[in-house]
């Protein structure tokens, strides 16, 4: 509510972060409804919320390319029962501890029947699990090797901004992505671009931007703080997948 009240400038996320322009509090809640309940979800993977039966409530539409069933099946279904190792999953999703367990990696049924993670996290209306495809995983142990040989250029860093831009430039070199950034979570909820690596056609600069609270899921945000350090968005010209609930299960 500090925010809501007091924070009535915000960086401008497509201009300098130097400008800013005046936003108000019915604006700053609209973006907080929009960045917490976006009623879609990104088509890399596929999304579930499961009730305390651990059945499913809610999921993405697009469980056909994974699982080969329609959505709308598959409300009221036992989540586990979707996997050829229901015993792995029943069991990660009886602990406590999420965290620890995520992500789960399994072969899902029907469909393409590929190897594939599940990363789990509790939530206020349930569990939410998020199904994305591993890939092919000769290749991932080739990407983890060459991960491990980059973090050796992090040794010889003497401070924090120093360590932060090596981080950007060694990931970008290893990913390939058009932009890396590392955030910095403030103590007043807010974060903070630290650090930035781009190519010369990504025309916006993004270093030195401070983002409201508001901006990440306090869920997510937890994840960041407590297991997952980096974040990565599949495509970000990818159509949002609608999301598909039946309240008869809720």
């Amino acid at each position: 509510e500090e925010v809501y009240a007091a924070g009535k400038t915000r960086a401008a996320a497509l201009g300098n972060p130097a400008d800013h322009v005046e936003a108000t509090t019915a604006e700053v809640h609209q973006y907080h409804k929009v960045i917490n309940y976006p009623a879609k979800t990104y088509p890399h993977g596929v999304f579930f919320l499961l009730n305390s039966q651990k059945a499913i409530v809610a999921c993405s539409a697009n469980t056909e390319n994974f699982f080969g069933v329609n959505a709308n099946s598959l409300l009221g279904k036992t989540f586990s029962e979707l996997f050829q190792s229901p015993t792995k999953v029943s069991a990660a999703l009886a602990t406590e501890d999420y965290f620890n367990v995520s992500p789960v990696v399994t072969k899902s049924k029907g469909g393409a029947a590929s190897t594939v993670n599940i990363i789990l996290q509790r939530g206020p209306n349930g569990v939410m699990a998020d199904v994305e495809p591993l890939g092919d995983e000769s290749a991932i142990e080739s990407q983890v090797a060459a991960a491990k040989s980059a973090a050796g250029k992090f040794e010889s860093c003497q401070t924090e901004q120093e360590l932060c831009d090596q981080m950007t430039a060694v990931m970008k070199e290893l990913w390939g992505w058009d932009r890396q950034l590392v955030w910095k979570f403030n103590d007043d909820d807010t974060s903070t671009m630290v650090s930035e690596k781009k190519n010369d056609t990504v025309k916006v600069p993004l270093a030195g931007l401070t983002m409201y609270g508001v901006d990440m899921p306090p869920n997510a945000r937890l994840g960041f703080l407590h297991r997952t350090y980096s974040r990565t968005t599949a495509d970000v010209s990818a159509a949002g997948v609608d999301l598909v609930t039946d309240e008869r299960f809720i």
